[in-house]
């Protein structure tokens, strides 16, 4: 038997009705932060830990702080170097990925996350792989 998707339901917990709904009803006509919403919600994203997983990536680490593992979880919620960022965007300088999508409307963390320009394509960027 399949676990099925853990990162899915670690992100969405007890909410998923109401988080599907807010990407399909705020998101459903800006098809980037459409993909980047999905990306964050399924943890297959242009991110060193999932990039590492499909070989795009030499490193899972952190580009930023260079402790950890470059994880949705981490990206959003745990990385030190983002601590000031994070908390002038959503008050707060950690939490877990749960714990954001519970109190924080999916645009507000697609914004965030849309603005670090870390889901930004760059030509010479090899993302196949990632949707």
């Amino acid at each position: 038997e399949r676990n099925g998707h853990p990162h899915t339901k670690l992100t969405l917990g007890n909410h998923t009705t109401r988080i599907i709904k807010q990407v399909n009803t705020s998101l459903g006509r800006n098809r980037k932060k459409y993909r980047i919403a999905t990306q964050l919600i399924t943890g297959h994203c242009a991110l060193n830990k999932y990039l590492y997983t499909i070989q795009r990536s030499n490193t899972k680490a952190c580009p930023d702080c260079h402790e950890h593992e470059e994880t949705v979880s981490h990206f959003l919620g745990l990385c030190p170097a983002k601590c000031i960022n994070r908390a002038e965007y959503f008050g707060e300088y950690y939490f877990t990925i749960s714990e954001l999508f519970k109190r924080n409307h999916i645009i507000n963390i697609v914004n965030y996350a849309n603005n670090t320009g870390r889901f930004d394509v760059i030509e010479h960027q090899d993302v196949s792989g990632v949707t």
